[in-house]
């Protein structure tokens, strides 16, 4: 598999999804791509997050797509396993506008209830069990038994291990980007999926991509170094 490039007129009907800070999603329900299973979404990123960088931005994902493609067998099945790896770059004269991704599966998404009573279908992502118990299930999400707890952890690290050994670097290991999906009582059928992986750089190399931070999130060392600081 080499690596595919797209232009943004060859991705036919485009149905807004979601968004955030960095891009909007759009489903691509038209789109196939030759030797990989959908559906697809196009991450299109934001003037901003990607103005000045276009060309840079193109090559991030040019070389993302590449260890994917180069990896052996059962490194690609562990990655197409655990997260939405980057599949296309989409891009123009000026260079990459986005990305093609497969969809989240329904799995990994909830009905959570916020504190205004509004319910709302939104990605189930682990962030939501560092929260009390209580507040947990105020939001409609079940509290994780510690089976389901050690299948999950097992198989993050799992994904976090062989992307590490193909000289990936994560960054922001954010609670938020890592969804969840457990079956009541089948705790061997807990399965986390990483999102926002475009954002992840090859060793030794620049990701085009600013990199994000998890605020109020500090590693203990740092929280200890900041705290000798402040002495």
């Amino acid at each position: 598999m080499g690596v595919r490039e797209l232009d943004p007129g060859q991705l036919g009907r485009l149905d807004r999804f979601n968004g955030g800070g960095q891009a909007t999603i759009y489903r691509a329900p038209d789109l196939s791509l030759p030797g990989e299973s959908g559906p697809f979404v196009y991450k299109a990123y934001n003037d901003r997050t990607i103005h000045g960088k276009r060309e840079a931005m193109r090559n991030s994902l040019r070389s993302l797509i590449r260890v994917r493609s180069e990896a052996a067998d059962e490194d690609r099945r562990v990655i197409d396993a655990r997260c939405v790896w980057p599949l296309a770059v989409v891009a123009d004269g000026r260079g990459a506008t986005g990305c093609i991704m497969r969809e989240v599966p329904d799995v990994f998404f909830r009905r959570i209830t916020y504190s205004t009573g509004r319910v709302r279908l939104k990605p189930w992502s682990w962030e939501f069990h560092l929260q009390d118990p209580q507040e947990v299930a105020d939001r409609g999400l079940p509290n994780l038994k510690d089976a389901d707890v050690a299948f999950l952890l097992a198989r993050a690290l799992r994904f976090l291990a062989t992307v590490h050994r193909l000289d990936v670097i994560v960054g922001d290991l954010s609670s938020a980007n890592i969804l969840i999906s457990t079956v009541s009582g089948t705790p061997k059928k807990s399965r986390p999926m990483f999102v926002d992986v475009d954002t992840y750089r090859i060793q030794r190399a620049v990701s085009a991509l600013e990199q994000r931070h998890t605020p109020e999130w500090w590693t203990p060392e740092s929280r200890q170094n900041l705290a000798r600081w402040k002495e």
